[in-house]
C-alpha cells in the first residue's frame, strides 16, 4: 500500500499471474512489453527494495506439453478404410500424442485452421480432444485415454490439387500450447492404389521428399532400382530431402562421366565410403541393385562407412555363411529391416523393386508419413 497505485497495480498482477525467471547470472531484472506508458522514473525505484526473498518459487523448471507421434486414420470412428493414409473423400481420426509436464491439470485441445491448397474442401468434423492427465516425461494419445479425437474431413476433387499434396491443421493446448501438425493425402500415385501392400511405404517416400516417382503421377513400383537411383535413395533417406550433395567432377568413375544422371549424388556416395563401385573403375549406374548389395548400401547408409556387421551365422539357406553379403544380410535381418523373400530364403542375387525399396528405405531409416 506504500506504494504509487501506478506501481501496485504491476505488483498485483506479478501476484496474480506470477513470473517466468530465467537465470542468466545477473541482476533480477523484469520485462514486460514496450509500451510508452512505462515510466523507468517511477518503475527502478520501487522494484531495487525487492529482493529475492519477496518471491515464493511455485514450480521449478516449467516446461509445456511436447507434441510426441501422430496417428492419422488408424483408429475406429470416421468413414475410412484405416489404413493410416488420409484420402481424399474419407472423413479420418486424427490421434496425436502429447508427453505430459508434470502438471497435475488434465491435457485439453482444439483443432483449427485445417486447410491446403485450393481445389479442395477441407473441413473439422470434430475440433476437440482430451488426453487426460499424462505423467511428467510419459506420451498419452487422445483415442487410448479418452477416446476424444479430432475428425477431420476431405473432400474428393476430380482434379488433384497438388502432386504431393499435404494438409494442415493448428491444435490448441490448455488454450496455450499451438502446434501445426502436417498431414500427408494418399492416392498420390496412379500406379500404386491404396489395395498395395506397399502403398503406405511409397506414398512416406514421396511425403518425404525421397522420390517424386518416375514421371507424371506414376512411381513405377514394378521397376528395378538401378546404382544411381539407390545412391540417390541413401543419402536422402540418410540425410534428408534437403540435402544437396557436393558438385561431382565426373572423373571418379570412367562410366558416370560429367553430365551423367545422378553423378553428385554417386560420387558423394563413394566420397562417404558407403560404395566403392563395382569393379574396374566403373559404377554401373544402370545395372539393378540385387538384395545382396542393397544390404550393404543400407547399412553402410544407416551406421556409416566404417561399420562392420558381426559375422554370419547361417540364417539363410541361399546365403551360405562363406559369402562376403552374408554378414550384412543377416544383420539387416537381425535389425528387423527383411524377412526374407519367403520360404525362408532371402534370394541374394534379385534385383529390389522400386516398391520394395521403399519398405527398407522407410524401415532403414525410421522414415514416417505422419510426425511432430
Amino acid at each position: 500500500s506504500g506504494f504509487d497505485p501506478y506501481v501496485q497495480k504491476i505488483f498485483r498482477a506479478m501476484k496474480t499471474y506470477g513470473l517466468i525467471v530465467a537465470d542468466n547470472g545477473t541482476d533480477m531484472y523484469i520485462g514486460g512489453t514496450w509500451d510508452d506508458r512505462w515510466d523507468n522514473g517511477v518503475l527502478n525505484p520501487a522494484f531495487n527494495p525487492l529482493t529475492a526473498a519477496d518471491f515464493e518459487v511455485v514450480q521449478l523448471s516449467w516446461q509445456p506439453p511436447l507434441a510426441s507421434e501422430l496417428s492419422v486414420d488408424t483408429r475406429a470412428g470416421g468413414s475410412s478404410n484405416q489404413n493410416g493414409v488420409f484420402e481424399p473423400g474419407e472423413t479420418v481420426v486424427v490421434d496425436p500424442s502429447w508427453q505430459g509436464n508434470g502438471s497435475t491439470s488434465p491435457l485439453t485441445s482444439t483443432a483449427s485452421g485445417f486447410g491446403g491448397p485450393p481445389g479442395a474442401t477441407y473441413s473439422i468434423a470434430d475440433a476437440s480432444a482430451a488426453y487426460g492427465t499424462p505423467a511428467a516425461g510419459q506420451a498419452a494419445d487422445c483415442f487410448d485415454a479418452t477416446g476424444d479425437c479430432f475428425a477431420l474431413s476431405l473432400s474428393n476433387p476430380a482434379t488433384r490439387p497438388s502432386a504431393h499434396w499435404d494438409a494442415a491443421f493448428t491444435e490448441t493446448v490448455n488454450g496455450a500450447v499451438l502446434k501445426t501438425w502436417t498431414l500427408h493425402v494418399g492416392k498420390s500415385f496412379g500406379d500404386v492404389p491404396a489395395t498395395d501392400p506397399f502403398y503406405e511405404d511409397v506414398e512416406t517416400l514421396l511425403h518425404d521428399g525421397i522420390t517424386a516417382g518416375c514421371g507424371g503421377v506414376s512411381y513405377c513400383p514394378n521397376a528395378s532400382v538401378t546404382r544411381s537411383q539407390m545412391a540417390v535413395f541413401v543419402l536422402k533417406s540418410k540425410l534428408g530431402a534437403l540435402y544437396v550433395p557436393p558438385a561431382g567432377s565426373g572423373a571418379v568413375f570412367a562410366d558416370v562421366p560429367p553430365g551423367a544422371f545422378a553423378l553428385d549424388w554417386i560420387e558423394d556416395l563413394a566420397a562417404s565410403g558407403i560404395s566403392a563401385g563395382c569393379g574396374g573403375s566403373n559404377f554401373c549406374p544402370s545395372v539393378p541393385v540385387t538384395r545382396s548389395q542393397m544390404a550393404v548400401f543400407l547399412l553402410k547408409g544407416k551406421h556409416g562407412s566404417l561399420y562392420a556387421p558381426p559375422a554370419a551365422a547361417g540364417i539363410f539357406p541361399d546365403v551360405p555363411v562363406s559369402s562376403p553379403f552374408a554378414p550384412w544380410i543377416e544383420e539387416l535381418y537381425n535389425e528387423g529391416i527383411t524377412a526374407g523373400c519367403g520360404g525362408g530364403n532371402f534370394c541374394p542375387d534379385m534385383p529390389n523393386t522400386r516398391a520394395q525399396m521403399a519398405a527398407f528405405l522407410k524401415t532403414t531409416f525410421g522414415l514416417k508419413l505422419y510426425e511432430p
